[in-house]
């Protein structure tokens, strides 16, 4: 059984203008995974690449654990502010404590490496469904300011939505594939699930995609890139959001040794 961390990603930092000169697509960025179980849940899951959106239910064999939740990293360079944030996009890695991450800066829809599932670009329904996501739900699943607990279930469902999105070879229009999206069938199956409010959340973030008959686009998005360590989606806000972000969340910033 393979153990595996999840991640989601959000940059926040004193210096908002420093901060958005650093996000640049090719550039590099040194980060320490820092934290995920206490702020997701757990979870045993099967993935099949191979496996049509109507795959049946999974009943027996080898499942892998892993977390579905908010990921925390700590920048390795000690000069640079804020702390980063993210949700993994690829659910057959993970990260290890105490090394410093070497991640490309990427497009989102340039991740995750590992094939399959392959990038997001490689399907366009991946593209309009991960946009929308983000553009109707990215705010409301990350919002601290109500309770913890409800807080942990909607990071785990928005992560949950993630990985649905990411691994299934969606079929036909954005409209037709939000149809195939299920966490029991395809290639990407929950297998158990620690929080049934968390899937109730994942459940309700997917079935809503393109109400109205509109996919919605997303903008600062990005995607981080390693070879061997789990890919992630970072989302950088525009400086002045990310200067009031900063004064609510530098707090959450683990002292680091």
């Amino acid at each position: 059984m393979k153990n595996i961390l999840l991640a989601s990603c959000f940059a926040v930092a004193i210096a908002p203008a420093a901060m958005a000169s650093q996000w640049v697509i090719g550039s590099e960025i040194d980060l320490e995974h820092m934290d995920t179980k206490t702020q997701g849940r757990g979870l045993t899951f099967v993935y099949n690449g191979g496996a049509a959106v109507t795959a049946p239910k999974y009943t027996s064999g080898p499942t892998s654990f892993g977390i579905a939740g908010m990921n925390y990293f700590d920048y390795c360079n000690p000069s640079r502010p804020g702390q980063v944030k993210g949700f993994c996009v690829e659910a057959e890695q993970g990260f290890s404590r105490g090394v410093c991450i070497k991640y490309t800066i990427e497009d989102y829809k340039d991740v995750p490496k590992n094939n399959p599932p392959g990038t997001i670009g490689t399907n366009s329904n991946r593209v309009a469904l991960i946009g929308d996501l983000y553009a109707r739900h990215y705010s409301f699943a990350t919002d601290m300011s109500g309770g913890f607990e409800d807080f942990k279930n909607r990071v785990a469902g928005f992560q949950l939505a993630i990985w649905e999105i990411s691994h299934e070879d969606l079929t036909g229009s954005p409209t037709q594939a939000v149809g195939e999206l299920n966490l029991e069938r395809g290639a990407f199956q929950v297998v158990t699930m620690q929080s049934t409010e968390a899937m109730n959340y994942a459940m309700q973030f997917m079935s809503t995609l393109g109400d109205g008959g509109q996919f919605k686009t997303f903008s600062g998005l990005f995607g981080l890139s390693n070879s061997d360590y789990q890919d992630v989606l970072v989302v950088v806000p525009s400086p002045a959001i990310a200067g009031l972000a900063g004064l609510g969340l530098i707090g959450l910033r683990r002292r680091r040794r």
